[in-house]
């Protein structure tokens, strides 16, 4: 098998770059390990089931005829093709002209931990919802950023009806620690009000079978523990060659470009730019490479990209939520509530405008 462009990972990145090269009329196929795209910034809402299922999920499927549901195996740049699992075992090999690689962020497991739970997919998000009504009364939340901050927001929300005691434990002194003070006091204050226990500077030393124990010897144990601490880029990138930044993302160009490989690009929590992990900065990123690529191709000088941080909008249970723009501009109440819907439609624009 060979093609134009190979796109590896369906995700916030990865679809727009396959809808845009789909319009232009484009030889190329889309791998994902899933024949859905989770809707990651909707994880917390899908752990509580405050959302439907499906409302969580992009099916890849119905939007592409060439997307094949396959588990990326290793990559190749040196040989120019990446081998692939099918659903059914069947290993494939794809040759291609160009990659774009965009397989998404993995938890980053900077300390010892043995049996915490991750929210990364809707499978975990359903597995998680599943300890909470069954069994698990004490919940601990290790991360207290946005990830962290919404998925405390969303149980606090049921926390009462089913008598659930919360904490969510963060490092440095405040939550949401790159956010405006006025965003930060805010967030704290709305997990406060849903009874939510907020332990702030308290490294954690490590997480064992429910046990959190901090940097200063004392501990807490939970019936459930959700890490939220940290993420890096797929393990793939960095064993499959290419020169990479402290958090796994390979090294790039201004256009994305591998600096080892010149037929590669890496877009999202993949591609070492200056910007932040994060959905926005993914779509803008496979905008982009959607939109230049054929040019690349027909010998066509690339436009000079334009990323940028657009600000974070924190939601913290259904009816409060802070959103900071830039550094210093911080509101909330039900503007912000509002803003965060409408940021959640936006991306079933940006796909395809």
């Amino acid at each position: 098998m060979k093609h134009k462009f190979v796109i590896l990972g369906g995700g916030y990145a990865g679809v727009p770059i396959a809808y845009r090269l789909m319009r232009q009329g484009e030889d190329f196929i889309i791998v994902n390990n899933r024949p859905y795209q989770t809707l990651t910034a909707l994880l917390p809402d899908l752990v509580t089931g405050n959302i439907r299922d499906e409302d969580g999920i992009l099916w890849l499927s119905n939007m592409f005829n060439n997307f094949l549901p396959a588990t990326v195996e290793s990559i190749s740049p040196k040989d120019s093709h990446v081998v692939l699992r099918s659903f059914e075992g069947e290993k494939i090999i794809c040759e291609y002209d160009y990659a774009i690689i965009c397989l998404g962020w993995e938890p980053n497991f900077f300390l010892p931990q043995k049996g915490a739970f991750v929210i990364r997919d809707l499978p975990s998000a359903l597995e998680i919802r599943k300890r909470i009504f069954d069994d698990a009364k004490k919940i601990i939340i290790c991360g207290g950023g946005f990830v962290g901050v919404e998925t405390a927001g969303q149980i606090g929300r049921i926390s009462k009806r089913l008598g659930l005691d919360i904490t969510i434990i963060e490092a440095s002194e405040e939550i949401l620690p790159t956010l405006p003070v006025d965003a930060r006091n805010e967030a704290r204050e709305a997990l406060e009000k849903l009874e939510v226990n907020v332990i702030t500077g308290r490294p954690v030393k490590d997480v064992v079978d429910g046990t959190v124990t901090f940097q200063d010897g004392e501990s807490i144990s939970g019936d459930l523990v959700i890490w939220a601490m940290g993420v890096r880029a797929s393990r793939l990138v960095r064993e499959s060659g290419f020169s990479t930044d402290r958090f796994g993302r390979a090294i790039v160009d201004p256009y994305l470009r591998s600096e080892d490989f010149p037929n590669v690009f890496f877009a999202g929590d993949c591609a070492g730019t200056d910007q932040p992990m994060l959905g926005q900065i993914a779509v803008q990123q496979g905008k982009f490479l959607g939109s230049n690529l054929p040019r690349l191709v027909k010998g066509e000088k690339l436009k000079t990209p334009d990323f940028q941080y657009m600000g974070l909008t924190v939601k913290v249970g259904d009816k409060a939520a802070v959103a900071a723009i830039g550094e210093t501009v911080a509101f909330s109440g039900l503007l912000a509530v509002w803003l965060k819907k409408l940021i959640g439609k936006k991306y079933f624009l940006d796909i395809r405008i």
